[in-house]
Order: C-alpha cells, then structure tokens, then sequence
C-alpha cells in the first residue's frame, strides 16, 4: 500500500514548496546506506541478495544497505519504489553494461570500486533533490 503525504511550507515569495514525503523518506534512504558503507571495510562486494549475513557481519552490498534503509524509514522493502529506481539509474549515469540484476550485478563488478558505489547513492540523492 503506498500512503503518500504532502508537507507545504510558506517561501518569502509567497510561493508554496510541496515536499513529497516519499521524497524525504527516500533521500533518508539513501543516506542511511550512504552511512552504513562510508567505509571501504564495510562494503560487501559480493552480493547474493540475502542480507541477513550482511547484517551479521557489518559489511554491506549497495543492495543490502538500501534494504535495510527501507526497512528502518519506510517500514517494507519495495524492489519497483523510488528509492531502487533513483539507484539503478544512478547506475545507469555512470555504466552502460546491461545488467540482469543491476544492483547486485554493478555492486560485484570487479571493475566496481567504494567510490562509485557511493558516487551512485550520491547521484540517486541528487536526482531526488533537483526534480
């Protein structure tokens, strides 16, 4: 069930910016995972879509993190939502390989660094942010 809000705030202009709550809880999202791997020594590079040896371990796949983001700001992990979608075509920005699961295949390139893993969460953020 997707339950989306609306928060206006007056400007000095007079002019009114509605804020999507999805939005915002997807901008939390991203930055969530941005925190859980802002280190290279928490960044798993081998993902298997089965987070519960991320969590065990302290260590990351892009997706894992964005799953538990989800899980903790938005209360169910959603494959097809916002968050995923700005992800992958973060991913898409910087790589035109084709992918059959593109989170989980770009985050085990052996090409794939720490950095564009992060450079990814930060073009999904931006996207998010300039729309």
């Amino acid at each position: 069930m997707l339950v989306v809000s609306l928060l206006s705030v007056n400007c000095t202009s007079t002019k009114k910016i509605v804020i999507l709550v999805e939005d915002q809880q997807a901008i939390q999202v991203l930055e969530f995972a941005n925190d859980l791997l802002q280190h290279p020594t928490s960044w798993n590079q081998i993902d298997d879509r089965s987070c519960a040896d991320d969590q065990a371990s302290k260590t990351y796949s892009l997706y894992c993190a964005l799953y538990e983001g989800q899980m903790k700001y938005i209360g169910e992990y959603k494959h097809r939502g916002i968050v995923m979608k700005a992800v992958r075509n973060g991913i898409r920005e910087i790589s035109s390989q084709k992918y059959k699961h593109i989170i989980r295949d770009y985050n085990n390139l052996p090409s794939t660094t720490h950095k564009d893993i992060l450079l990814v969460l930060e073009r999904a953020k931006v996207s998010l942010t300039t729309n």
